[in-house]
């Protein structure tokens, strides 16, 4: 896949072939833990989840454009928001210092608590 080839994101599912070959991970599901950046914008707790159990972990993670170098509110309006020529320009790779995302573990109420920058 792209995004994993040109470390873009550590890992990624195929819906065509995800039965027969797998998710694609670098690492563990359990890698690269992080609620996302701590100078987020936005937080969000996300309920409804698969919930984790002791025998069956449920992880969740998420991509996010990049910071919009101009000031916009996510809250109101999309407008004033940046909008990028391309992938590789919106998303930085996962090792950068720009990354916006993260990798949690969904708690057993199916609930997970994530960190975006706007």
């Amino acid at each position: 896949h792209w995004s994993t080839q040109r470390r873009m994101i550590w890992g990624h599912c195929d819906h065509l072939d995800r039965e027969i070959t797998g998710c694609h991970v670098q690492g563990g599901c359990s890698d690269f833990m992080s609620p996302g950046p701590e100078d987020a914008d936005v937080e969000v707790t996300l309920v409804g989840l698969p919930a984790s159990t002791a025998s069956n972990p449920v992880y969740l993670h998420w991509w996010a454009a990049r910071r919009s170098p101009s000031s916009w509110n996510p809250f109101e309006s999309p407008v004033d928001a940046t909008v990028y020529r391309g992938m590789t320009d919106a998303y930085p790779k996962f090792f950068e210092p720009a990354f916006n995302g993260g990798n949690v573990l969904v708690d057993k109420n199916g609930q997970a608590t994530i960190r975006v920058r706007a």
